[in-house]
């Protein structure tokens, strides 16, 4: 799929297969670890309409197909990404004189009296747009989700998946309080 879309930016999958949620989430996964800004866009585009289509219409149920879907492309998702909420967190290097082999090098020696280790702060990349749209997905289909057990499972296993379901699923009944009587 990566050389198709270096051809046609573009990647083409058969549409009648019920893994292609877990199909986009892998594609976005590929992409991360290539670099591929356009791809891992175009993925997370791709598996955005599968959303779409299953949300377009409150009153058409999602497909149960896609339902079933849902712990496989969470699991891909929250394994292999991280989520910053929202802000950048820098990860810290420490680049030392010293090569491959551990000695130090010439150039080094000259100015082995200053600092030999200088910190540098790289930024990370923020990974989370998969994550909220599964997350989206599943707290509008909360209801139907909950009668299977591999996604209770990884509702389980992902307590990040867990907090962004909470945070995204729509209220309840408004809870009005009562003041209790004979309460010791």
């Amino acid at each position: 799929m990566f050389v198709q879309y270096c051809y046609f930016e573009d990647y083409f999958y058969d549409e009648s297969r019920v893994d292609n949620l877990v199909h986009h989430a892998r594609t976005y996964l590929l992409a991360d670890r290539l670099g591929c800004i356009g791809l891992k866009d175009l993925a997370l585009q791709k598996a955005n309409l599968l959303y779409y289509i299953a949300c377009s219409s409150p009153d058409t149920p999602a497909p149960d197909e896609l339902l079933i879907m849902i712990p496989s492309a969470v699991a891909l998702i929250y394994e292999n990404t991280y989520d910053v909420h929202g802000g950048k967190i820098s990860r810290t290097i420490e680049i030392s004189g010293t090569d491959a082999v551990g000695e130090p090098s010439d150039t080094v020696e000259e100015k082995k009296n200053e600092s030999t280790t200088t910190k540098e702060t790289i930024p990370e990349k923020d990974r989370e747009k998969f994550r909220l749209l599964l997350a989206r997905f599943a707290s509008a289909y909360l209801s139907k989700l909950r009668e299977q057990k591999a996604f209770i499972a990884t509702h389980h296993a992902f307590p990040d998946f867990a907090a962004d379901v909470m945070l995204l699923a729509t209220g309840g009944e408004k809870i009005i309080p009562k003041i209790l009587d004979n309460i010791v």
